[in-house]
Parts: C-alpha cells; structure tokens; sequence
C-alpha cells in the first residue's frame, strides 16, 4: 500500500559531515635568517672610483661591514663610501655617517655602527672611493657587507 502525501526532510548540522581526524600539534617556528655577505674586491684600486657592486631584489638590512686591504706600501690607506639608491645616476644614500678610511690600523676591523643601514628591494649597491682616494700602493682592497 502506497503511502501519499510529500515528505521533506531537512538536516541542520553545525559540525563537518563524515570523520574529522584529529588536529595535530602546530610545530616549532623557523629560525630567524641566517646572514648572508658579499664582498667587494677591487684590484689596485685607485682615486674616483665609482663601482656598481650588485642589484638588491630584496630588502636586505646591512649589519656589519670588514674592510680589508693588502699589500700596500706603507703608509696606505683607501678612503671609502657604499652606497645605495634605486636610481645609480643619482646621489644615493650613504651607508655610514662619514667618508670611511681603512689603513693598516684598522684594516681587517669590522664596522658595526652603520648609519643608514636598511636598503630598501629594487636597489643598486656602490662602492665609490672618498675625497683622499688611496694614499700609498694598495694592490687590493675588499669590502664584506654582511647583513639578513
């Protein structure tokens, strides 16, 4: 015997049809980035120089920079500015308060206290010689620019 009439039926749920697993444990955090260096060398480096070091894709935050130079005659010296800006044709930003000099008391030192030391993505990095240049014979003079 049929049965007539219309049956609906409705189903109101709040919870996720079928078995749900259970929710594992969030795991541990990464580590923070490591640091990465680059290092500039130029061979008998001489007055106005205005070298092009890299191209930045990303924001990169300089922490420490080792200037480094060999085989000079004493007394040598190499004064120095980095720099960075999105335009290389233009002025750009000085990474240090002042013009750097490196010389046979201080070569090998690392520099710490960076004055503008967050270069921002899409940027060229330079490395131009100061207004007393080199003093004395530098056969090489490196720059390491370490940072996250």
């Amino acid at each position: 015997m049929a049965i007539g009439g219309t049956f609906t039926q409705v189903v109101v749920t709040t919870a996720p049809l079928g078995i749900q697993g259970i929710t594992g444990e969030t795991g541990p955090t990464g580590a923070p980035g490591l640091a990465s260096s680059r290092t500039i060398l130029i061979e008998n480096p001489g007055n106005n120089e205005d070298l092009t070091a890299w191209f930045q894709e990303d924001a990169f935050t300089i922490t420490k920079l080792v200037p480094t130079y060999s085989g000079s005659t004493s007394p040598g010296e190499v004064a120095w500015f980095l720099v960075y800006g999105s335009d290389r044709d233009a002025a750009g930003t000085e990474v240090l308060a002042a013009e750097e000099v490196t010389d046979n008391a201080n070569s090998q030192t690392p520099i710490t206290i960076i004055a503008n030391p967050n270069v921002p993505a899409q940027n060229f990095v330079w490395f131009e010689t100061g207004a007393t240049g080199v003093t004395g014979e530098v056969d090489e003079f490196s720059l390491t620019v370490i940072g996250v």
